[in-house]
């Protein structure tokens, strides 16, 4: 079997989005450094997304580079809150569109890719549950995409 491409990563991550009930969290983490991460929350109004910048393993603190700072603020991610804190988001009214769904996994692909390294999908995890449900796990298809440690009910992610 081969790994996954980006490409058909961002296919299998737009559709499972899109089939997200109100209250499921998917947390993906890259297996080795899991301070990268992105993750997604289903609101009853609203799609929530989160992206780590630039954190580095000794802690939360951001290792923020210039570049990585402009890329992450190209693509439309709102600075964290607070300052300090490790995560851009994006809160999206739903129902989304196809194209709304796409150009977030394409965002989410390009700060995974280009600001925290990850070299290809194989190298991502991921937890999901549905928290309005006892945070009982939910099933997610990402080829080539793990499921990661149970850790359900972290609103961070880590």
């Amino acid at each position: 079997m081969t790994a996954p491409t980006w490409d058909e990563f961002r296919a299998a991550l737009a559709r499972e989005l899109a089939r997200l009930g109100d209250g499921v969290f998917v947390v993906l983490n890259v297996r080795a450094r899991p301070w990268h991460y992105a993750q997604f929350h289903q609101g009853r109004s609203h799609l929530d997304a989160e992206v780590a910048g630039e954190a580095s393993e000794d802690s939360d603190e951001m290792a923020e580079t210039p570049a990585g700072r402009a890329l992450i603020e190209s693509l439309g991610w709102a600075p964290p809150q607070p300052p300090d804190a490790p995560a851009w988001s994006k809160s999206l009214p739903w129902p989304l569109t196809g194209r709304e769904y796409r150009a977030l996994v394409d965002a989410v692909v390009r700060v995974l890719r280009e600001v925290n390294g990850v070299g290809g999908p194989a190298e991502l995890e991921y937890r999901a549950w549905e928290g309005r449900q006892g945070n009982r796990p939910w099933a997610v298809d990402l080829p080539g995409v793990g499921r990661g440690e149970s850790r359900y009910g972290s609103r961070s992610g880590r």
